[in-house]
């Protein structure tokens, strides 16, 4: 399965779950989260509801994006893995879903991510452990780094307490569980299978993304929602 969160403006969704339904191979059900977006209008999810064959969950609330995975999580104890995708993202090597689970399934690796040019960067940057898995070279990071499109060992995420971040909404995630990866249960990226960020003209909201800078790096600490009724104050 795909898990995503519905937590953008209805274009961005429309064009990442496009893009996804472009470049994956095994068509995997997406089970989506309404974490109430406040520019995303019911009309709007009924119509991607439609387009992409979702399942949409809702929790009556935002409930950031930890809570909002592991939620989900929690509605699917039969599933044993699921790829974690945020509905900005930009996969671009054809067949990355197949990629993510046949190697997860196949080695000690419990968190596994699309190579992307910020983390690659990053990792040559602060050191990593290159090693074989099948016909996949897997990077191994020496320090928490950036990670996006991921597919995940779900039985271990319980056994942990699920996903986990500093703060409610947004940020932090990866510097927060890199303590939790160990030799039997790694964290990884999958090298030469790769997501780009999604540009264009139909790009995130300005407001959503000044919200987030500050939210993750200026100690605002309220939701996205309260954030734009303080603007128009």
């Amino acid at each position: 399965m795909i898990f995503t969160i519905l937590y953008n403006n209805y274009k961005v969704i429309k064009r990442s779950l496009t893009k996804l339904r472009k470049t994956d191979s095994l068509g995997l059900p997406i089970i989506a989260l309404d974490n109430h977006y406040p520019t995303l209008t019911k009309g709007q999810k009924t119509r991607l509801k439609n387009m992409f064959d979702l399942t949409i969950l809702d929790a009556g609330e935002n409930l950031g994006l930890s809570g909002g995975y592991n939620y989900i999580i929690e509605q699917y104890p039969e599933e044993d893995y699921a790829i974690l995708y945020d509905c900005d993202s930009n996969p671009e090597t054809q067949g990355w879903d197949k990629a993510l689970l046949d190697t997860i399934q196949h080695s000690k690796v419990a968190y596994l991510s699309l190579m992307f040019d910020n983390a690659k960067r990053e990792m040559k940057e602060r050191g990593f452990n290159p090693w074989q898995c099948g016909e996949h070279v897997i990077w191994t990071p020496k320090e928490a780094c950036q990670q996006s499109i991921s597919c995940a060992d779900l039985n271990y995420l319980r056994r942990i307490g699920g996903l986990q971040e500093p703060k409610k909404y947004y940020g932090g995630l990866e510097s927060k569980m890199f303590k939790y990866w160990t030799p039997q249960h790694q964290i990884g990226y999958i090298d030469g299978v790769y997501e780009t960020q999604l540009h264009g003209k139909d790009d995130t909201d300005p407001k959503y993304k000044e919200y987030k800078w500050k939210y993750a790096h200026q100690g605002y600490g309220k939701s996205f929602d309260e954030y734009l009724k303080e603007q128009k104050k």
